[in-house]
């Protein structure tokens, strides 16, 4: 199961506009605060020394915020990327077992392959907006599936296009769990996105403490920097959650469904027309 803190921070989240907004507001909220403190001090003996301390933390903050900001954003984007090759692979592992469904024995053969159909609609986009109903479904299409291959097994234990099955619904089933972890359970852990709201807050009240000193306040510079850090923690948040404005392709998936369903289509028309079952590949 996901982390329950990362549930609250990341996919209780709001939308990506709102985020935003929040973000660049709380930053120059830091800022300002920040600024007030300094310019208490800025009328002290030991001004420069105060404003040359706190430009060297600054840029030291600001270094550990590039840090954090290319770390969290290497492991959604990788993640991202695993989850657009896992569609992939999974489209072709259900294809690939759709057509060696059509070497099993009759009735399993029809069976097989009409549970494949049902199990590839689960993968669609509108099936995925209710995940829970969709890998509820899957799981058990999983075990319907798997009982038509033990009893195929049963009729032939030495059958090598039934052992082909067997196989690719093996990696049908495997892929589906991988699809699972990488999605909803391998997710930026919560500690690193803490760190990372907190080193950007103390960055950008460190930059408003330093101008306060100075009595030299640049709000343009400020507000474009508030913007980009706001900017770059949506983005991760966004490639990090499921369902964000970062959806995966399912195009992959879309194709197979179409191609199963134009075999269907032309077994029906071959048995209708009497021609009797098609063959197999």
């Amino acid at each position: 199961m996901p982390h329950p803190m990362s549930d609250r921070i990341v996919d209780g989240a709001p939308s990506w506009w709102v985020s935003l907004l929040l973000g660049i507001v709380v930053l120059l909220a830091a800022t300002e605060l920040g600024f007030r403190i300094g310019e208490r001090r800025s009328r002290s003996a030991q001004q420069g020394a105060i404003a040359g301390q706190s430009a060297a933390t600054l840029a030291a903050l600001l270094g550990m915020l590039g840090l954090l900001l290319a770390f969290s954003f290497g492991i959604v984007e990788g993640r991202f990327a695993m989850r657009k090759q896992l569609v992939l692979d999974e489209a072709n592992a259900i294809g690939t077992a759709y057509l060696r469904a059509a070497m099993l024995p009759d009735p399993h053969r029809e069976h097989v392959q009409e549970l494949l159909r049902e199990y590839v609609d689960t993968r669609t986009p509108r099936a995925l907006e209710d995940v829970d109903a969709a890998m509820r479904r899957s799981g058990a299409l999983h075990r319907r599936l798997w009982a038509e291959a033990v009893t195929a097994a049963r009729l032939d234990p030495r059958s090598e296009p039934t052992a082909l099955f067997v196989t690719a619904l093996n990696d049908v089933i495997d892929l589906h769990e991988e699809r699972v972890t990488v999605a909803l359970r391998q997710r930026l852990p919560a500690p690193v996105f803490l760190t990372l709201i907190g080193v950007a807050l103390l960055g950008m009240s460190v930059l408003g403490y330093g101008a306060g000193v100075t009595n030299a306040r640049a709000t343009l510079p400020i507000v474009a920097f508030a913007v980009a850090v706001a900017t770059v923690m949506v983005v991760i948040v966004e490639l990090d959650r499921p369902g964000g404005i970062f959806r995966v392709s399912q195009s992959a998936m879309l194709d197979t469904r179409d191609a199963m369903r134009r075999d269907a289509e032309v077994a029906r028309e071959r048995v209708t027309s009497g021609g009797g079952a098609p063959t197999t590949k």
